[in-house]
């Protein structure tokens, strides 16, 4: 199930748009000026996929709709109401004006409508205080009775934001919420959608604090930021560990049965001669990539004494080339990842050598030798890293990716390399992308994936 277009209307109150999706090369790249929507219409689509349809009401637009390439489409309307008890079927009425979200989903185009709306939490919803909050999420600071800010951040939480990004850190197990229909978790289930944003290089993940006073309560801890690429150069090193670790179990499996399963082969199953010397050396060239990549220690084996054997050596040799075959399969998918970053970012930095190291993660060494501190690596050296390690490592298969300003603190150069840069990812992970840009060095040649965004005539003043 792929999205294959994208409408909204009255964006702002003034932008209407439609855009189509390139569902053959999978790469859609939207652009236009600034404050035409090229950012909220990434957000809408990834608030939807998340499921965090309070963000949706945050924004200003009338309609939203998603058609699928099955035929199913969703239209999600902002619709004023004057109380809430409208919403909440009380027959007191109340004097607040709310917003909800009226969804129609719909199997195909002649299907009956299915109807759904939205509100958001209130306190009346969540068995806790609310001050539990405050004290649960130091990096928060409260400015006002169901609202947060991130102190890093600057980003402002509401209630459901806070219920739903840190349900499991609150301890919150029964809440009192609007249950989705079946419909809608498939749809939610069945796409992952991964966002990334403009602001990349630093994590706000709690892993440091200190104490600060607080403007809505008292002292409390606050967390400080992490540069991503460290977080992300101590993150490979544990992919890699991960890896050994579970090769290791499969090779201690595989040699404890390796006695009784040479015994146990049938002839019919052995190789040839010729079979059994072209994987071998197919398997040490293999072995030898992963130990230039520190995905495997170097073991200097005598091939040219190995392929001296004879037949009375092929039963054994043919269990011991598929055992071997099996253990280093385990590298492919890290191995081709790997290559593909250090490729790009090889190819890109000057006067570095970029490697990974199982250790230490990612390695910049200069021209003279010395080590490069990653936190010493400019800015935007710093993004075009963090962007691809995102792209290659964090998203899964078959996922939507969302890309805002993949320019920013790029060099021309790189700028015009991206799509390419991309399209080896793509091809490798299996995905789908839109690209939110301004930049046409970012486009290239390639003005056949663009959906211009513009906006209504205006006359002379």
């Amino acid at each position: 199930m792929k999205v294959k277009k994208i409408e909204v209307k009255n964006l702002f109150g003034t932008f209407n748009h439609v855009i189509q999706l390139n569902t053959v090369e999978q790469v859609t790249i939207i652009h236009g000026p600034n404050g035409f929507g090229k950012t909220i219409l990434l957000n809408m689509l990834f608030s939807f996929f998340k499921g965090r349809f309070y963000d949706l009401l945050n924004i200003p637009f009338n309609e939203f709709l998603l058609e699928f390439d099955d035929g199913k489409t969703v239209l999600i309307k902002k619709v004023r109401v004057a109380t809430l008890s409208q919403i909440q079927g009380n027959k007191e009425p109340l004097s607040d004006i709310a917003t909800i979200l009226e969804f129609e989903y719909r199997e195909n185009a002649n299907s009956e409508p299915q109807p759904f709306q939205y509100r958001t939490l209130s306190a009346d919803d969540i068995e806790i205080p609310l001050n539990i909050i405050d004290r649960r999420l130091p990096e928060f600071t409260r400015v006002g009775p169901t609202s947060w800010v991130h102190d890093f951040t600057g980003e402002k939480y509401s209630l459901d934001m806070i219920i739903n990004q840190y349900g499991d850190k609150l301890k919150i197990s029964n809440l009192n919420l609007l249950k989705l229909p079946p419909w809608l978790n498939t749809l939610i289930a069945n796409k992952s959608v991964y966002l990334i944003k403009t602001q990349r290089l630093l994590s706000f993940s709690g892993s440091d604090r200190r104490v600060r006073e607080r403007s809505y309560g008292s002292d409390r801890e606050s967390v400080s930021p992490t540069p991503v690429v460290i977080k992300y150069s101590n993150e490979i090193t544990q992919r890699i560990g991960d890896i050994l670790a579970s090769n290791s179990k499969l090779s201690q499996s595989l040699d404890r049965t390796f006695p009784i399963r040479v015994v146990k082969l049938r002839k019919d199953q052995y190789l040839t001669k010729k079979e059994a010397e072209t994987n071998l050396l197919h398997l040490e060239e293999k072995r030898k990539n992963l130990a230039d990549a520190d995905l495997l220690n170097k073991q200097e084996i005598d091939l040219k004494e190995l392929l001296k054997f004879d037949k009375s050596d092929i039963k054994m040799l043919t269990v011991y080339v598929k055992d071997v075959k099996e253990k280093l399969a385990e590298f492919d998918n890290i191995y081709n990842k790997i290559s593909i970053l250090t490729t790009i970012i090889g190819n890109h930095f000057q006067y570095k050598d970029f490697s990974i190291s199982q250790e230490k993660g990612f390695v910049f060494t200069a021209t003279n030798g010395n080590e490069i501190p990653l936190e010493f690596l400019s800015s935007g050296e710093q993004h075009e890293l963090v962007l691809f390690y995102e792209l290659l490592f964090k998203v899964e298969p078959g996922s939507l990716i969302l890309i805002d300003e993949p320019e920013l603190s790029l060099h021309v150069c790189w700028q015009t390399e991206f799509l390419s840069d991309l399209q080896k990812i793509t091809q490798l992970i299996g995905l789908d992308a839109i690209i939110a840009t301004h930049s046409p060095e970012i486009i290239n040649e390639r003005w056949d994936l663009t959906v211009e965004l513009t906006g209504p005539k205006i006359g002379p003043k």
